[in-house]
């Protein structure tokens, strides 16, 4: 124990090479612990890889030296609970192995392997989790007992009674084929270099890294999973100076470069350059080191997208002009033929498009498009108050009108502005399918049943950043968070296209994972108090609360009773119910609407993925709304409600014409059917967000312009249009112009 205490300490006090013993001590057992939970012998050596790399990042956090092994356990744990929400390509088939090169086994021999290890996996996934863990650390490299009780926190005697129980469950011979098995997949020696490499890479450790890369040059080339949860702004297997470019300083650029990095990191099409992930984050410091040492300025990417493409779709003015300083072609075009010039307009970027000119970028083909001007926020001047105004006589603007000197004016605007423009009960988002079918109150409570993986995070992002674009809103979120709160949150809000709008004003309050309820409370009170600040100077505000956050006791009618909706600001709260009942219970009856998302949508890429019939909105259900919009939202509902009931989908090509027998609808309900489809693709509509992947501009449709849209569809007036010009299109007119220039 004193010799582990030692270690940690150490390497608490930088000392690298006591964190690789660390690593070559604990790495049989992380990689046994991820494998338990994984049942993939592979993804069990990425899950321990990484979960090194995190603990090395947070040693300064570990108060406790000898409570290593059980802390260290926490992040194996965490990366294996990302990656089981990842899916791996399937193992070839027996008939599949025949193609396989001719240097390797009898095909048959690796079949009968496949299948004897399809057999041990079963054979131990079916044991108790418990059970299963405590099995496989204990048969690795002779484990013992004691060993096994340190790392899972439980008692020695434990550990007996699981291990006993687990070997009641195997047969003898199966035993020995985990052991055998176990064995031969383990990590190898190099797996404590790799990990010492890629943690002194993200801590942007230049002297370690100069030091192992004299002795591994190799290691410069290592691709790396970082996952989501690292970075969601770079491919899956980045190669290390990809990943430095967008998050360590040119110092780690030049270190890798030297000892045999690619600046350009190979001709792969799909691979992302550094430059382009430097362009992505901003970096303009290690944008224009790549650029100094030869990067290439104009290689594409996905999309066929230059890193100028990538920098004028952010907005990022400095960066564009780097790059336009050092070469990069004004003429190049991506998949959908525009230039940095088109993008230029079809943002809004006045300032980049006349930069671009100037440099000589020929007219774009797209006229510029001006983005609505957000309502500046009342200027609001200081009243009276407190004990200073009690028994006073007082004007409408705090001056005195009792022959007594005027109280002295603190700087608290009035609760209530001017009410001459009263604003509208429906908080418009910008997004035809939610303004149309579960249109939210201003000031209300809103859910989001985010219990699907239907693109409920890019969903909510671009729901934000319309109401700052639109109604120069406030946004605030509250959520839990585990040992790095809010890091990477923030990043990817920065990151994203118009990130830099949605980060600057929005603004983040978590509590810890495991936090009491008490702290959770604390959290959310303090969150309230900065949001009902933010709409005390004249701004509308987005509070987004975490569902298992809000579930806390006693959190949602703190909300209810506090959350304030004056004439002139208010605060709209927004839930994201991340339960496996999402906001469905009965702890969410009092929402005023609710978006539902729907996987198979999803699965059709019809976004936003929203579940038309179970989304609600008691405006609806009153006359707050004009009567026009209510009837629109009830037919668009009822049509689209046939056509999902009855799979239309399947019995319709990909242009929308009949191909199949429906079900005994006659060909007089085919109009009707056609016009579902039309509308089921006109409620698409592309993000912001994701105009970096999908090369489509963002989208924000006014109220007006949806419902006309669906008017005009459901009147049948588009009943002979293409689907395609429909399907992530903006308002009706941009659908149409596609038709008539395809004409």
């Amino acid at each position: 124990m004193d010799q582990l205490t030692t270690l940690v300490e150490a390497a608490q006090q930088g000392d690298s090479r006591a964190f690789t013993r660390l690593v070559a001590r604990f790495q049989d057992m992380a990689w046994a612990s991820a494998y338990a939970r994984l049942g993939d012998y592979h993804l069990a050596q990425d899950a321990a890889q990484e979960a090194f790399i995190e603990a090395y990042l947070n040693l300064d956090k570990l108060r406790q030296p000898a409570a290593f092994p059980g802390w260290f356990r926490r992040f194996v744990v965490k990366q294996c609970d990302r990656l089981t929400r990842r899916a791996r390509p399937q193992s070839l088939e027996p008939d599949k192995i025949q193609a396989l090169p001719s240097d390797l086994p009898d095909p048959e021999i690796l079949w009968f392997r496949r299948r004897q290890g399809q057999s041990l996996r079963a054979s131990i996934a079916a044991l108790p989790p418990k059970q299963r863990e405590a099995l496989v650390l204990f048969h690795l490299q002779g484990y013992s007992q004691r060993q096994v009780a340190q790392y899972l926190g439980v008692a020695v005697s434990a550990v007996g009674k699981r291990l006993f129980d687990a070997r009641k469950g195997l047969e003898k011979r199966m035993l020995n084929m985990v052991q055998e098995n176990l064995q031969q997949h383990k990590p190898d020696d190099s797996f404590s270099h790799t990990v010492h490499f890629f943690a002194a890479l993200r801590k942007g450790d230049v002297a370690t890294l100069d030091e192992l890369l004299k002795s591994n040059p190799e290691l410069s080339h290592k691709q790396a999973d970082w996952g989501p949860d690292v970075d969601p702004f770079i491919n899956s297997g980045a190669f290390p100076l990809t990943w430095a470019a967008g998050a360590c300083e040119p110092e780690v650029l030049e270190v890798l470069v030297r000892h045999g990095a690619d600046i350009d990191q190979g001709h792969d099409a799909n691979a992302e350059p550094p430059l382009l992930n430097a362009v992505m984050q901003g970096r303009h410091d290690n944008a224009q080191w790549l650029l100094a040492h030869g990067a290439q300025v104009d290689r594409p990417c996905g999309l066929q997208h230059t890193p100028l493409h990538r920098a004028v779709i952010r907005g990022d003015q400095y960066m564009v002009q780097l790059l336009l300083d050092a070469g990069a072609s004004l003429d190049s075009v991506d998949e959908q033929g525009h230039t940095p010039a088109d993008w230029a307009a079809m943002k809004g970027y006045a300032d980049l498009l006349e930069l671009l000119s100037q440099r000589g970028a020929a007219e774009p083909t797209a006229p510029l498009h001006l983005p609505p001007t957000p309502p500046e926020p009342p200027v609001l001047a200081p009243v009276p108050g407190g004990a200073a105004v009690l028994g006073r006589i007082l004007d409408g603007s705090g001056g005195a009108l009792d022959n007594r000197a005027s109280p002295t004016k603190t700087t608290a605007p009035p609760l209530c502005g001017t009410v001459d423009q009263p604003q509208s009960p429906l908080l418009e988002t910008g997004l035809k399918a939610i303004d149309l079918l579960t249109p939210f109150k201003r000031g209300g409570h809103i859910g989001l049943d985010a219990c699907t993986t239907a693109g409920v995070h890019l969903f909510m992002t671009q729901m934000a950043r319309n109401q700052i674009a639109l109604h120069n809103a406030r946004v605030v979120y509250l959520g839990l968070n585990a040992e790095d709160p809010a890091i990477q949150h923030l990043e990817w809000w920065h990151s994203i296209s118009d990130g830099k709008r949605l980060g600057d004003n929005s603004v983040h309050i978590f509590a810890p994972t495991e936090a009491p309820a008490k702290q959770r409370q604390k959290t959310v009170e303090t969150g309230l108090a900065v949001a009902e600040s933010l709409r005390l100077e004249g701004n509308d505000v987005l509070l987004l609360v975490e569902g298992e956050l809000a579930r806390t006791p006693g959190v949602i009618p703190y909300l209810r009773m506090h959350a304030s909706a004056t004439p002139q600001a208010a605060v709209t709260v927004v839930y994201l119910g991340q339960s496996p009942h999402g906001v469905e219970d009965e702890t969410f009856v009092f929402l005023d609407a609710v978006v539902a998302f729907s996987g198979q949508r999803a699965q059709a890429n019809l976004f936003p993925a929203v579940d038309f019939q179970r989304g609600r909105s008691r405006l609806l259900d009153s006359d707050l709304l004009p009567e026009n919009h209510r009837q629109l939202a009830a037919q668009t509902r009822h049509c689209l409600r046939h056509y999902y009931a009855h799979n239309f989908r399947a019995a319709l090509g990909d242009d929308g014409n009949y191909n199949g027998v429906l079900w005994g609808d006659s060909q007089a309900a085919l109009p009707l059917i056609r016009r579902a489809r039309l509308l089921d693709y006109f409620l698409t509509q592309p993000y912001h967000g994701t105009e970096l992947w999908t090369g489509r501009p963002g989208e924000t449709v006014p109220l007006d312009a949806t419902l006309e849209g669906c008017r005009q569809i459901l009147a049948g007036d588009h009943d002979e249009a293409e689907l395609r010009d429909f399907y992530f299109a903006g308002a009706i007119k941009q659908a149409l112009d596609r038709g008539a220039q395809e004409d």
